[in-house]
Formats: C-alpha cells, sequence, structure tokens
C-alpha cells in the first residue's frame, strides 16, 4: 500500500525531535485513540520499549506541536482510510 504524505508538520517535529516520521504516525494515531504502550506496542507491531521511547519524547513536545502533530495524523490517517475505502467499493463492484 502507497504511504499517503505525512505533511511537512510531521516530518518538521519529527526531525527536530529524532524521532521516524512513520513510527510517530502510528504511534500518535493509537495514543489518539485511547491504547496505552503496551496495547500500541502489540497494534503497530513495534518494539515496547520504541513505544516507551516515542511517548517519554512526545512528553518533552510544547503544546502546539501536540496539537499540529496530532492533526496531522488524523487527517492522514483519514485520507488513507477514505482512499483504501474507495478502492475497495470501485473493485469489488468491478468483479461483481
Amino acid at each position: 500500500m502507497p504511504e499517503i504524505p505525512l505533511g511537512e508538520d510531521l516530518n518538521r517535529i519529527a526531525k527536530e525531535h529524532g524521532l521516524k516520521p512513520i513510527y510517530l504516525k502510528e504511534i500518535v494515531w493509537y495514543r489518539a485513540r485511547g491504547k496505552n504502550n503496551c496495547e500500541i506496542a502489540h497494534h503497530s507491531g513495534f518494539d515496547r520499549n520504541t513505544v516507551n521511547k516515542y511517548i517519554l519524547e512526545m512528553r518533552g513536545m510544547n503544546k502546539n506541536e501536540i496539537i499540529t502533530l496530532t492533526l496531522a495524523v488524523c487527517i492522514a490517517k483519514i485520507t488513507e482510510d477514505a482512499f483504501l475505502n474507495y478502492l475497495k467499493t470501485s473493485f469489488s463492484e468491478k468483479t461483481e
């Protein structure tokens, strides 16, 4: 599945904090959905220590970074889900 571009803000914030954008995207997404660190590790497939490191780094971010990061991730994930639903619908209609 091709990655939806994450946006300049997510990439900038990740770079400023020495984090990988793709990991940050998944961890923020699961955290926004109320998952704890162990659940995030389980659902994402990331090592528990990696999740702990990212959450710890996020606690050091300022309020504007957290808001921007959460919005960027949620928009990217919603767009990704909508695209996948479109593809699923398009292909299922053609095969019937």
